[in-house]
């Protein structure tokens, strides 16, 4: 697929919306176009962090709430909120296999409980989540990641 749309600070995409079907076009966010514009023929890249691209700040932001670190620019949260890190740590859909989103579940406070859902444990990227004496704060919910929230 190549862009039909001018590049744009929001972002440049493409002119068939039909090339891209199921669950891939979920994943590709479509913006209005006017009809005097012109292409710019670059790729496609739909809004999601490739395998090697850097990660966005709101990421490493995540982080620092989760071990509970005071981020001063965030408004929203009052004085005493946040303190100690996150409560309950929900881990979906993933092997935990890539760095450094992998690392996630290690920057719970002590105690968290963590639960992953997903079709297969993470055993194989050092997150067992069913060895219940070594880590007795992890859960292991097998399954479709949908199925499994719906239940």
């Amino acid at each position: 697929m190549r862009c039909r749309l001018p590049k744009r600070e929001e972002g440049a995409l493409h002119e068939s919306k039909e090339a891209v079907s199921g669950e891939e076009s979920k994943a590709i966010e479509l913006w209005p176009t006017k009809k005097d514009e012109k292409a710019c023929d670059g790729p496609v890249k739909p809004k999601i962090v490739f395998f090697g691209e850097k990660l966005p700040l709101k990421f490493h932001e995540g982080l620092d709430l989760i071990q509970g670190k005071r981020l001063e620019y965030l408004k929203e949260l009052k004085v005493g909120e946040n303190e100690g890190g996150c409560d309950l740590m929900l881990v979906i859909g993933t092997a935990l296999a890539v760095f450094p989103f992998c690392s996630s579940p290690t920057f719970v406070p002590d105690g968290c409980p963590t639960v992953l859902i997903n079709l297969n444990n993470t055993e194989a990227s050092h997150y067992d989540f069913t060895d219940a004496y070594e880590h007795p704060n992890r859960l292991f919910l097998p399954g479709k990641c949908d199925d499994t929230i719906i239940q």
